[in-house]
């Protein structure tokens, strides 16, 4: 299981990267698997396969919406709008769940949404 903490500004747009990897650090297949972004206040976890009730956002990768599946690429999008949240420090995970439903998390680290200076980007 990897660590990194993410640190972004309130509304900014960000691209996630994440490579997933296996105990050797080799490259998992992920074309056919389901990969799950989640960020919460606290660090609780729930059924995978929906959105959490408690996930302040959640992001989605399915087969077919990886940047390259057989080299474990997948890139989350977070839109300004999905990072227009209080300023704090939460949880985030990313879980891969392979077609014949195996979970594996990869990642759990803090997700921080930063104050930013300008609040009105319209003209």
């Amino acid at each position: 299981m990897g660590r990194n903490k993410l640190i972004i500004y309130r509304g900014d747009d960000a691209s996630l990267r994440f490579t997933i990897t296996d105990e050797d650090g080799d490259a998992v297949n992920i074309t056919t698997s389901t990969i799950f972004f989640t960020v919460k206040t606290t660090a609780s976890s729930t059924a995978a396969g929906s959105l959490d009730s408690g996930a302040l956002i959640q992001k989605i990768n399915g087969p077919g919406d990886h940047t390259d599946p057989t080299a474990g690429i997948t890139t989350f999008i977070l839109t300004h709008a999905d990072t227009a949240i209080v300023p704090a420090y939460y949880y985030y995970d990313v879980q891969l769940v392979t077609a014949g439903e195996l979970v594996t998390t990869f990642t759990v680290d803090d997700f921080v949404i930063t104050g930013e200076v300008t609040t009105d980007i319209t003209e």
